[in-house]
């Protein structure tokens, strides 16, 4: 695959997970909140510096804390109180 193909695919990719975290996840919107990175400034590769890591202790806490890190896939499924409650957290 040439470079620049990889590349844009590479940036596709990231910009699909964006969308399907931010807002979604509360757990990610908090941590591109705090470092001030909004979906939409994230428009190319280079823009990846500007993303917080994520530390194995910071998915231990929050795993600790009950708080689900996976995104819901299907609206029209049922989720638990507990999980519409931490979606309704998950303030933009």
């Amino acid at each position: 695959m040439p470079r620049e193909r990889l590349r844009e695919l590479q940036l596709e990719k990231l910009q699909a997970m964006r969308e399907q975290l931010y807002g979604h996840n509360c757990f990610y919107t908090a941590k591109l909140k705090a470092a001030g990175a909004v979906p939409e400034d994230i428009q190319s590769l280079d823009d990846l510096s500007r993303l917080p890591l994520t530390t194995k202790d910071e998915l231990l806490e929050t795993q600790a804390a009950d708080t689900p890190l996976r995104t819901e896939r299907r609206a029209h499924f049922r989720v638990s109180t507990k999980r519409q409650a931490a979606k309704q957290e998950c303030e933009l």
